[in-house]
């Protein structure tokens, strides 16, 4: 079913198309039920209709929509209606990370720290109920009225990689420039594998560059994302303490074995590297008086 403005999927209106990626589209949409400006995320019909999507797609949607976190994108509704599967969210206005990189300088230092902190805190929930997402990339990162950042596509990236093999060769789809070594190779995932594209996250935010180079074909950036090492941060940004370079060599580490406990043991050392505390000044001795 082609979709354009006035397309019924459920009980939403699709308004204007926002964006669209390798595995979906996104539609700013009205729920016609609750009077509700929303999000549909609308998965290509290439990727639908592939076997045992049905099934997956469900299970997994279920999955993320009991997620209950303030820095996870909370899922409305998800149906599959003439062959297109969709997921229902909230409409943020604030738009993406991704449109904030490209039209600005480097966030803040403690900017940085502030949205790792909280994008970390997101992945480890989500981690310790057996999520995995798949996905952390700028575009997958928004913000609401008030700046708060929450990580969006729980459920649908692993459900969409899971029925497609899409880390096989010539069937990669959407921007590998984020994946994990593990990804690149088609190997299982841990929690760590999110881990280490939240540190290519932090990279490009850090750097303004991501740690491959400019974009290439998928095979040469997944050849350079499993043998190449990313130049040091500082080398990029003169500025950044020493002591980032260390964080994100270990968040960058080839071996997954070999990176943080946890996404936010990673946000505590980037923000302790990023943002030293200061010691506090040394009081006078107290003077005794007889």
């Amino acid at each position: 079913m082609p979709l354009a403005e006035g397309t019924r999927l459920g009980n939403c209106r699709l308004v204007r198309k926002l964006g669209e990626g390798g595995m979906a589209e996104v539609w700013e949409a009205v729920d016609v039920t609750l009077e509700r400006r929303v999000a549909i995320k609308v998965v290509r019909e290439t990727i639908s209709s592939l076997p045992e999507f049905d099934a997956r797609f469900r299970r997994e949607a279920k999955t993320a929509a009991q997620l209950e976190h303030p820095n996870v994108l909370p899922i409305y509704g998800f149906g599959v209606e003439d062959g297109i599967a969709y997921i229902e969210m909230p409409y943020f206005s604030g738009g993406t990370l991704a449109a904030r990189l490209e039209s600005g300088p480097p966030p803040p230092l403690e900017t940085v720290c502030d949205w790792v902190d909280d994008l970390a805190s997101a992945l480890d929930a989500a981690h310790a109920r057996g999520i995995i997402h798949r996905d952390i990339k700028p575009a997958n990162v928004l913000f609401d009225q008030s700046g708060r950042i929450v990580l969006a596509d729980f459920g649908l990236a692993k459900s969409m990689a899971d029925s497609s093999g899409l880390t096989k060769a010539g069937t990669l789809m959407g921007t590998p420039m984020y994946l994990s070594p593990e990804q690149a190779k088609a190997e299982a995932l841990t929690p760590r594998s999110d881990q280490f594209s939240l540190g290519v996250l932090v990279y490009r935010m850090l750097t303004g560059q991501l740690p491959w180079g400019p974009n290439a074909a998928a095979a040469l950036v997944m050849m350079r994302i499993v043998s190449h090492e990313p130049p040091a941060p500082s080398s990029l940004r003169p500025e950044l303490p020493p002591a980032v370079d260390t964080v994100l060599s270990k968040v960058l580490a080839k071996r997954k074995e070999d990176r943080y406990e946890s996404c936010g043991a990673f946000a505590a050392a980037l923000r302790a590297a990023l943002v030293p505390q200061r010691k506090p000044a040394a009081l006078d001795e107290a003077t005794v008086v007889a």
